[in-house]
């Protein structure tokens, strides 16, 4: 099952010509290992045979898309009865599936947006139009470890937030972007944006650049994390405003196979008990990687 999920989102094209070429190939196999005519499979034959692969491959896919709807109607019925203002993004990427819920929903950003900055603080530093010193790396760490507003605002004051913007603007983000401060109230986050630009640091990630490591190793300390796993490493960067009932968590989930999850909450039976329902809103998309993607 958990194979053909992964025909379906990124192979369901190459399956189909994989196919086409495998009875090519076994024509061609045929043609040299048989000379006489009665041997050499007819182009009837041919076609009867790629008709039926691609039956079988088409039979396939449907039933595995058909399973994996089913369990992803599933999730989206805890969703539900968790009541309105609650907003999920699950982005498979290894295989590009993704699928979201109230995706496009704005909340405030609380203190999501303190990674997507230091993202951009990171990457500034990187390609040398910033210069970051060893007091602000010491805040970045802080600000990604413990959300401290003081040094976010230390931040802000040296860097502020015109060419963050513009930098986000560039990546087709637009909502999170604010003329004053990059968290807080004044901001606003949507779970596809955060999808998006969460996969662009895993991909950073990847470049395992000096601040590369350094930046994951920061959010792999995440001191209060919501999304939780009990067999991954998990990366990620929570917000919360308490008079406001706003629970959010972005992370990645360093899985065999990986995967970017982000739910956003301004839900009040989780803000009752955030960390009892993220683990086990945590739980279900990790059963759910887990069936389809792991090996």
């Amino acid at each position: 099952m958990k194979y053909l999920a992964k025909l379906i989102v990124v192979l369901s094209c190459s399956i189909f010509l994989s196919g086409y070429s495998s009875v090519e190939q076994l024509e061609i196999n045929y043609a040299h290992n048989y000379v006489d005519d009665e041997n050499v499979l007819l182009d009837s034959e041919i076609d009867d045979l790629y008709q039926g692969a691609v039956a079988i491959v088409e039979q396939d896919l449907a039933f595995a898309s058909s399973a994996i709807k089913k369990d992803l109607d599933e999730i989206e019925e805890v969703f539900l009865s968790l009541g309105d203002d609650i907003s999920f993004y699950y982005y498979n990427i290894e295989t590009g599936f993704q699928y979201g819920f109230n995706s496009d929903k704005a909340y405030i950003g609380a203190s999501v947006g303190k990674v997507f900055y230091a993202y951009f603080l990171y990457t500034q530093d990187e390609i040398e139009n910033i210069t970051l010193t060893k007091q602000e790396r010491l805040w970045v760490q802080q600000v990604l470890r413990t959300s401290l507003d003081a040094f976010s605002h230390n931040l802000t004051t040296h860097y502020g937030v015109i060419d963050y913007n513009s930098w986000l603007g560039e990546q087709g983000i637009y909502t999170l972007q604010t003329p004053e401060r990059h968290f807080g109230l004044p901001t606003k986050l949507t779970a596809g944006e955060a999808a998006s630009l969460m996969d662009g640091i895993y991909h950073y990630f990847l470049t395992k650049t000096p601040n590369a490591i350094e930046f994951r190793e920061n959010m792999i300390n995440n001191q209060f994390p919501f999304i939780v796993s009990h067999s991954y490493d998990v990366a990620s960067k929570t917000g919360w405003l308490v008079p406001q009932g706003i629970r959010h968590d972005v992370a990645i989930v360093e899985a065999p196979s990986p995967y970017v999850l982000v739910i956003l909450s301004q839900n009040p039976k989780i803000a009752q008990d955030h960390l009892h329902h993220f683990e086990w809103l945590s739980s279900l998309f990790e059963d759910f990687n887990n069936k389809w993607f792991v090996k």
